[in-house]
């Protein structure tokens, strides 16, 4: 890092070192969503080394804004069609009609219950993360290192 040209950096997500980059840059790929809470950044002048703490502040406006809200509908919907399912397979009329069915449509059936659930985690994650980006803002603060 003392070798480097005056600017500022990051290491990004497969951990290999951006930049250097002006105050414009750096300010643009933080609102592109290129720099996340919790990476290492840095600036760097004349030979010091200054740490920069990427950290996600939540804010009264964003939290209610109209795609907060969209998305918070939406990880609503999902989580109770999770619970639904598995309330489904769980009673006991379900669990009769799977005794009485063949066992290759058993299999079929668990295979494909099992890969709703699966993606509907994934859906559930993907769906969380957009709330935390549409409801909050990211902050960059420095320290002399």
């Amino acid at each position: 890092m003392s070798n480097a040209i005056d600017g500022h950096y990051f290491k990004d997500a497969e951990g290999i070192t951006q930049g250097p980059l002006t105050k414009e840059e750096f300010d643009a790929s933080k609102v592109k969503g290129r720099i996340k809470p919790g990476m290492k950044a840095w600036r760097q002048k004349n030979g010091a080394i200054f740490l920069i703490q990427v950290q996600r502040h939540y804010t009264i406006g964003k939290i209610f804004s109209l795609a907060s809200c969209g998305y918070a509908v939406e990880l609503s919907m999902i989580t109770c069609s999770l619970i639904m399912i598995l309330f489904v397979f769980n009673q006991p009329k379900m669990q009769e009609e799977l005794a009485q069915g063949s066992r290759r449509e058993n299999y079929f059936l668990l295979v494909l219950c099992l890969l709703t659930i699966i993606m509907t985690i994934f859906s559930i994650r993907t769906t969380m993360g957009r709330l935390a980006d549409s409801s909050s803002t990211i902050i960059a603060g420095e320290n002399l290192v």
